[in-house]
């Protein structure tokens, strides 16, 4: 009984609009963003697909994009003007940027 009453309710998340989603994870319902990564994961392995790091794994960039959506998700203010796919998008961009600045401070050994 319990499973369907699950169920239904992640049914019920899926229809919500993005800003819709964001208040419900602002308000405590970690369970929402899960619903965010699925609707974002497409986009995100998109824009990682174009950057390209040296030495750097690509699982590593797609970790380091939905960390910026997840500080998206927390920053994101609904009475703004801008929508949460344009603020998302800067967010996972300018995460990756400061991903590759910490990388290419590293030093590596020679082989």
């Amino acid at each position: 009984m319990n499973m369907v009453a699950g169920v239904e309710i992640r049914e019920e998340k899926m229809t919500l609009n993005d800003e819709e989603i964001v208040q419900a994870f602002q308000k405590g319902d970690e369970d929402v963003f899960n619903v965010l990564i699925n609707k974002y994961e497409y986009l995100i392995c998109l824009k990682v697909k174009r950057y390209f790091l040296l030495g750097g794994d690509r699982e590593d960039l797609l970790q380091e994009a939905r960390l910026g959506l997840y500080k998206a998700v927390r920053d994101f203010k609904t009475e703004g003007m801008s929508s949460f796919r344009g603020f998302a998008d800067m967010h996972y961009t300018s995460t990756y940027y400061s991903y590759k600045g910490k990388c290419s401070s590293k030093t590596f050994p020679l082989k």
